[in-house]
């Protein structure tokens, strides 16, 4: 396990875990953040033709506008908790499997808990 220590906050990373996700965005030249938002949007836009919804339907159900879900789904954006948790609930899924199906995506372990000291 390394350990990075930043200002006051003490972070433990296995790093292991890490060397795919790493290696993808210095091949790729995509911010690990990008990435993160790439993945939620493809499962988002995976759930939203699931339960064969438009997204014109979806962003109504979840009160957001059509701009800001094509923006989510393209992974230009990224959702607030709230929009999250609206998200999830307009297409019928837990938003924590959301969550899980994104982190399947970007190849975390299954069960993956980051361990972090503040």
């Amino acid at each position: 396990m390394g350990l990075t220590t930043r200002k006051h906050h003490t972070i433990y990373i296995d790093h292991d875990k890490f060397e795919l996700l790493a290696k993808l965005s210095r091949a790729t030249r995509i911010p690990q953040a990008a990435l993160w938002r790439e993945a939620l949007g493809a499962g988002l836009a995976e759930q939203r033709k699931t339960v064969e919804l438009t997204q014109a339907e979806a962003a109504e159900r979840a009160y957001v506008s059509c701009t800001q879900l094509r923006a989510l789904e393209r992974g230009s954006r990224q959702p607030t908790i709230c929009e999250f948790l609206s998200l999830g609930e307009a297409l019928g899924v837990d938003p924590r499997e959301l969550f899980s199906r994104m982190l399947s995506k970007l190849h975390y372990p299954v069960g993956y808990r980051p361990v972090r000291t503040v």
